[in-house]
């Protein structure tokens, strides 16, 4: 009899990977401060090219969030029994994150506008976010001329106003993330300075 493969088999995997004797220096710092929504037909072939970053910009293509709070929530896991000798597998996943900020433009006020793009915007628009560890994390599957985000998202957006605190802007995102992982670059300091200019 054949041996049979669950959807997720890919033919290679990692057996394990170093920690060196300090294994302090092999903690990442959790939670990211940014997000970046990139338009869905957007297709890059480098994550590291400040270039490619600044045509993106130029052409209007990405919205960058500003500094605030965000933390990756508990994937929503659904179970299905596909045969009844089998245990419960996972049929579809559902991942995302919260993220809020207390900074505001009191000058123009374009945070009412970055507010509204988001609402009106986020459903033509894939994710990926700068983490406090200095990663930019992306889609696991992306490959160089493809788009690196999460799709399909949905946002919720909603202000946050109360006597005595400071008012705060919320977006929670959700997406599919079923059979897809994340990744993790170290963008250099050419790409940071592109696009948080």
């Amino acid at each position: 009899m054949a041996d049979i493969c669950n959807p997720s088999c890919n033919g290679t995997q990692i057996r394990t990977y170093p920690i060196p004797c300090n294994r302090v220096s092999s903690t990442r710092k959790g939670g990211f401060e940014r997000f970046i929504l990139i338009d869905c037909d957007v297709n890059i072939t480098s994550l590291t090219d400040s270039a490619e970053w600044q045509a993106l910009i130029d052409d209007e293509r990405i919205i960058v969030s500003p500094p605030g709070f965000g933390k990756l929530i508990k994937p929503d896991i659904k179970k299905e029994q596909l045969s009844a000798c089998s245990p419960e597998e996972t049929i579809d996943e559902i991942a995302g994150f919260e993220w809020e900020t207390k900074l505001f433009d009191n000058t123009t006020y374009f945070d009412f506008d970055f507010e509204n793009d988001v609402k009106e915007k986020y459903a033509s628009k894939n994710v990926v976010w700068l983490g406090c560890d200095g990663l930019l994390y992306h889609n696991y599957k992306w490959t160089a001329g493809s788009n690196p985000g999460f799709g399909g998202i949905a946002a919720e957006v909603y202000r946050d106003s109360e006597t005595g605190s400071l008012q705060k802007l919320h977006i929670d995102v959700k997406f599919n993330n079923y059979q897809k992982g994340l990744k993790g670059i170290l963008l250099p300091q050419s790409v940071m300075s592109v696009i948080f200019a």
